[in-house]
Parts: structure tokens; C-alpha cells; sequence
């Protein structure tokens, strides 16, 4: 369960350090070099990115204090937290990952709390892109979407919880099979037979299933 899949991932790893001026040519490089929530900047050096302010990290000094959580392997969770009922889920979730850090000696676990709530009052200055040309996508999906890429991309989170619907769910696999082949999606209510079709019908060591429903 939730030990059993932490321990799995356990070979992840996601190191926050202080950044160094260095050169870069990729962001994979500046993550691998300074670990999470560093980019490849347009000078051509290592930076840092900041975290969309529709997420909190969890411990609360998970960026500010690098050297303290420098071998965090940091997962990302995609919930609207308008949602009384999302909010629980999100919560267990933390709580799943604050347990199997107690029980897995010498591991240390992190996450990057994300809502994707429709809501523009709170995040005005946030903006967000469409990813796909699907023109009946919900608000809450393109903004799924956005921090799907945004975690994955600029935190190398290994893992995304989330989100709960089962058209989100989809949108964000789809648009990380792209660049992220190796990053786990997981849903926790997501029900339809479809998403099925959508991960590896014969999963196997070299090509694992990546979008889970518990």
C-alpha cells in the first residue's frame, strides 16, 4: 500500500541544494546537478524556478531550508481544494507519505500540495496555457494540466497523485507521455474503463504501467 509504493519509488530521488553559477544546456541538467526547482535559465546557467502559488510545500520549509531536505524524493498531489471531499484526500495523502517516511529507515519524503481549483479571484496573476486543443476542456483541467508539467518539469517529482476525476486524470497522463515517460500518475477514485486503453496493456520491467487507479 502506501509503504509498498514509497519503497518502490524509493530509488527516485530528488536533492534541493544551494545553486552555484554553472553552465546548462537542459533543465534535467540543473535539476540533476542542484535537485529540484531548478531550471535551465536563458543566460545559459542554473537557477531557481518558483513554485506556483497554487502549491505549498509539505514540510513547510521544503525549498527554504535545501541543505535540510537535500535527499527528499519529493512527490506532487493535483487536487481542487475547493472540494471538502478533495481536501480529505489530499490531507491522507500527506499523511501516507509523513508514515511511510517513519516506518522506511533513511528515507526522507516531501510533497508539493497543487490545487486546481477554478478560481481566478485567488490566483489572479497566475496565467495558464492551453496544452491541447481540446475546446470543451473544463478550467480545472488546463490548470491540472499546467501543474502537472510545472511539477514534473522544473521539481522532477517521480510520482503525481491525482488528480480524482477521470477526464482529468486522462488529460494529464496524455500530456506527460510526451516529454515524462517515466512519470507515475495515480488516481484515487478515477473509475472509467477507458483510462484502461490509455497505459500499457501488458506492462512489463522495460515498459510498467504509469497511470494507476487504487
Amino acid at each position: 500500500t502506501a509503504v509498498a509504493l514509497l519503497a518502490l519509488l524509493a530509488l527516485a530521488s530528488c536533492s534541493l541544494l544551494t545553486t552555484e553559477r554553472v553552465d546548462c544546456a537542459s533543465n534535467a541538467q540543473c535539476i540533476e546537478l542542484f535537485g529540484s526547482g531548478h531550471t535551465c535559465k536563458p543566460d545559459g546557467f542554473c537557477g531557481p524556478v518558483p513554485l506556483d502559488p497554487r502549491c505549498d510545500p509539505w514540510p513547510e520549509d521544503l525549498l527554504s531550508a535545501p541543505d535540510k531536505h537535500r535527499k527528499a524524493i519529493v512527490f506532487g498531489s493535483l487536487m481542487d481544494r475547493a472540494n471538502e471531499t478533495k481536501v480529505a484526500r489530499q490531507q491522507s495523502m500527506q499523511l501516507a507519505i509523513q508514515q511511510a517516511g517513519d516506518e522506511l529507515e533513511g528515507r526522507h519524503f516531501a510533497l508539493l500540495r497543487c490545487t486546481i481549483e477554478d478560481n481566478e479571484a485567488l490566483y489572479p496573476d497566475v496565467q495558464i496555457v492551453a496544452q491541447t486543443a481540446e475546446a470543451e476542456a473544463s478550467k480545472e483541467q488546463v490548470v491540472a494540466e499546467n501543474l502537472a508539467l510545472h511539477l514534473t518539469r522544473d521539481f522532477d517529482v517521480p510520482v503525481l497523485l491525482g488528480p480524482s476525476s477521470s477526464s482529468i486524470t486522462s488529460a494529464v497522463n496524455s500530456v506527460l507521455r510526451g516529454a515524462y515517460e517515466t512519470t507515475l500518475v495515480i488516481s484515487p477514485s478515477a473509475t472509467s474503463p477507458m483510462l484502461t486503453q490509455e497505459d500499457e496493456t501488458e506492462p512489463s520491467n522495460e515498459h510498467p504501467g504509469l497511470l494507476w487507479r487504487t
